[in-house]
């Protein structure tokens, strides 16, 4: 039972090379604390996303919109994150409106 479980999570972790370097980019500078850098690299990605993995993108987007708001960017990161997020979009609406 406990070596099924151990094998299982020895694949996950071979598995890991299929994740595409420029997400691990991202994921690195996000852990490096580049998170301009991140939020670009993440939007890129989801840019690209929409055509190839259009379930991937929602997420991707979000992503996006959280390392810039921790770079500091919290207009940029309302308009990358209501690109394909509906809560987002309505507090971007409720947050334009004076």
């Amino acid at each position: 039972m406990f070596r099924r479980r151990a094998q299982r999570i020895i694949r996950r972790m071979e598995r890991r090379e299929d994740i595409p370097p420029a997400l691990q980019q991202a994921n690195q500078m996000m852990e490096n604390g580049e998170y301009k850098n991140a939020a670009e690299a993440f939007h890129t990605l989801a840019k690209g996303a929409e055509e190839r993995f259009p379930h991937r993108a929602p997420f991707l987007y979000i992503e996006a919109g959280r390392a810039a708001i921790l770079g500091g960017e919290t207009k940029l990161a309302w308009q990358t994150c209501a690109k394909k997020d509906p809560f987002c979009q309505l507090i971007a609406r409720l947050a334009a409106q004076p």
